[in-house]
């Protein structure tokens, strides 16, 4: 096994940064240059094994040099010795610290990504699902065109390289053929029925990372409608983008059917059904996710032996979705000058300032934009607040909570009152159409200035008409789960103390319709 310190054909091994069933991954640096790299070692006993790995691993080498695609992480070196084999490859992008010596810094995997999400008020936009997945797609049809077989696609197989997401973990590599395996990991690798029917190994593996992309949860859940939306609930997206995500379920569907039929042709239609809502996704989709009236796959898609275009064409929607596009324009005075293209080809003056008209316009969206936040949603924190607050004085008139008797409780009225008085502050509820109608007419005035006035401008206003969307969509789930924190309280003192009826009846109605009479 590798030891900190050790030399393996000029790269020095500094610490260990991630390490799996398969193998372990080091921090290294290269003795002749200084710079760092990822060193990865497989340890490998059986000689037949050690020699098979070793042939793919050069045969990865060899198509990863020449395709020169960003989503392949290419390797740099590869050898062996007696006990296994080991690779060298760029270092991938880092968080936890800046400098990849801290103790703190990790590798920025698609894992680590989606846990970040995890804990934020909202999941992966549509855009960024798309750019997460489709070059790791693209990747997989360049391996299948080489006639290789990663075996391990999984979201922590998924580094990030310059923001980039590239396939990476490689020593699972195989020849194309589909005979049954059982490398991979649980639930991300394909199950024997699977490969029996002539599914590729790697298509099963990208269709259960888009599942977890989706939802952030393991494949065991996978299929069952308890567990299709992301972390933070079906009311977290927009109804564009709802369907969107229940499109994108119909693709996992088609990726795996355990029809071969009906499945795609190769990689290559797997990401245009994501890009674009191929022929799989054509058609309606019914509350479960299911595809209704959706085109048949009984003809094949043409194979395309070279993914380039696709490539091409996505790396656009990657950039996008990852860190925004710039176009570098060069002056004749050899300075380096920035211009953003609008949505409809409109172009931002070179020097970045615009007319007071322009601006006086952009100006009036934004104060309708904050009009709108005032007028249709309340502060959040201070409402729970006032709720946690009303809760905890209910909870010490409650005899059954062993409450000290000396502990000062305030009059049942007093509180009635103040929970009626936060309750009317609250603006009134809007129904789906009217919160559809209120977003929609915003996004078409922010298109509007992006047509005019660059794509930057138009992005700007779109981020606070998003976070606007976001909690119009979520605002009645909210207003539920304040108002049972109340009615919970006052339901259990209606044996002992009557008069919490006049708490019970507004905070049911509150509770469950989401505003008062």
């Amino acid at each position: 096994m590798i030891q900190p310190g050790e030399l393996l054909d000029g790269y020095r091994t500094l610490r260990l940064i991630g390490s799996g069933g398969f193998g372990a991954v080091w921090l290294c640096r290269s003795e002749a240059v200084g710079d760092l790299r990822a060193l990865k070692f497989v340890p490998i006993l059986d000689e037949g094994r050690h020699d098979r790995e070793f042939e793919a691993l050069t045969r990865y080498r060899q198509s990863a040099n020449q395709l020169r695609s960003p989503a392949i992480i290419p390797i740099e070196h590869v050898n062996r010795r007696e006990d296994g084999l080991f690779y060298i490859m760029p270092l991938s992008d880092g968080y936890g610290a800046a400098d990849p010596l801290h103790l703190d810094w990790r590798p920025t995997t698609l894992t680590a990504v989606l846990e970040g999400c995890r804990s934020a008020e909202a999941w992966l936009s549509v855009e960024q699902v798309r750019a997460y997945l489709t070059p790791v797609l693209e990747a997989l049809q360049l391996l299948s065109d080489a006639g290789l077989v990663h075996r391990d696609v999984k979201p922590d197989n998924i580094l990030f390289v310059n923001n980039v997401p590239c396939l990476a973990d490689i020593s699972l590599l195989g020849d194309d053929s589909f005979s049954i395996t059982r490398r991979g990991t649980p639930g991300y690798s394909a199950p024997s029925w699977y490969v029996e029917s002539g599914g590729h190994p790697d298509m099963y593996g990208a269709a259960t990372t888009l599942y977890s992309v989706l939802t952030g949860n393991p494949p065991d859940k996978m299929g069952r409608s308890n567990f299709r939306w992301p972390p933070q609930g079906e009311q977290s997206l927009s109804p564009e983008a709802r369907a969107a995500w229940l499109n994108m379920h119909a693709a996992i569907r088609r990726a795996i059917d355990d029809r071969p039929a009906e499945r795609f042709a190769d990689f290559n239609a797997f990401a245009r059904a994501l890009i674009q809502g191929g022929p799989a996704l054509s058609g309606n989709v019914d509350s479960t996710g299911q595809s209704v009236g959706a085109q048949q796959s009984g003809t094949p898609v043409k194979r395309r032996g070279n993914p380039r275009g696709v490539i091409l064409g996505s790396m656009a929607a990657l950039f996008l979705g990852i860190g925004g596009l710039s176009l570098l324009k060069r002056g004749t005075d050899g300075d380096d000058k920035t211009t953003s293209v609008g949505a409809a080809g409109g172009a931002q003056p070179e020097d970045g300032k615009l007319s007071e008209s322009a601006r006086a316009e952009i100006q009036d969206l934004e104060r309708a934009i904050a009009e709108a936040v005032k007028t249709m949603t309340f502060p959040r924190n201070q409402f729970s607040s006032e709720m946690d607050a009303i809760a905890a004085d209910l909870y010490v008139h409650d005899e059954n909570n062993a409450v000290p008797k000396d502990t000062p409780r305030k009059p049942l009225s007093e509180i009635k009152n103040r929970f009626l008085t936060a309750l009317k502050a609250l603006p009134p509820k809007l129904d789906a159409s009217g919160r559809v109608k209120a977003v929609d007419e915003l996004r078409a005035k922010a298109k509007q200035i992006g047509n005019k006035y660059g794509k930057g401008e138009r992005e700007k206003l779109e981020e606070s008409i998003l976070k606007l969307d976001s909690e119009l969509n979520t605002d009645a789930d909210f207003r539920k789960e304040q108002g049972m924190k109340v009615l919970k309280r006052a339901t259990k003192l209606v044996n002992s103390q009557p008069d919490s009826w006049d708490i019970i009846r507004p905070a049911q109605n509150f509770s469950f319709a989401g505003t008062i009479e």
